[in-house]
């Protein structure tokens, strides 16, 4: 069992930090990576770090994987007084129906094959849902999230578990868009 190490820090900060250390397997494969530009506050979590940017690196990386030559990618984060929402979407060539429901499991290949010849283990986003569980949030592919309408993923965590049943969410109408959990 994961005990997350609880300390305050800036979501968006480590985002930022997350994007940018991916940024040379953006550029080599001419995708557009979009992320917020930087607010003057903080977006301020307490909670694990280190598990944060697993569950984050993970997510993103799948997207540059398996989204193709000169696709676009964009991270976005909306917050309320318990929830932070950080969505991930693309607009490669999206999750068949037929495999969604292997989509979060351990080795759970679903047929596409990334874009540029890179590894895929089919582990990476079963890894990232448990690990998004163990901070008291979910991971979920959403349809008609994004305005990419490819996959689009949900990763929603507590401002502060410690205070939080990690079942409150940012509300669809604050986010500007309709989520449906697939």
């Amino acid at each position: 069992m994961i005990e997350p190490e609880e300390k305050e820090f800036d979501l968006k900060a480590l985002g930022a930090r997350v994007v940018q250390q991916r940024e040379h397997l953006v550029q080599e494969k001419r995708q557009t990576l979009e992320w917020p530009p930087p607010a003057d506050e903080p977006v301020v979590v307490r909670s694990d770090a280190g598990l944060i940017e697993q569950v984050l690196d993970n997510v993103i990386c799948n997207a540059v994987k398996f989204t193709p030559l000169d696709g676009k990618i964009a991270v976005e984060m909306s917050t309320d007084a318990a929830m932070v929402c950080v969505i991930v979407a693309d607009d490669g060539p999206g999750i068949p129906e037929a495999a969604r429901s292997r989509l979060f499991t351990q080795f759970g290949r679903i047929g596409s094959t990334p874009t540029a010849g890179e590894d895929s283990h089919g582990q990476g986003l079963a890894i990232a849902r448990g690990l998004a569980e163990a901070l008291g949030g979910r991971l979920d592919l959403v349809a008609g999230g994004h305005r990419l309408r490819r996959a689009c993923f949900e990763f929603r965590v507590p401002r502060n578990p410690s205070t939080s049943d990690g079942h409150q969410t940012v509300s669809n109408r604050e986010m500007g868009q309709r989520n449906d959990i697939v």
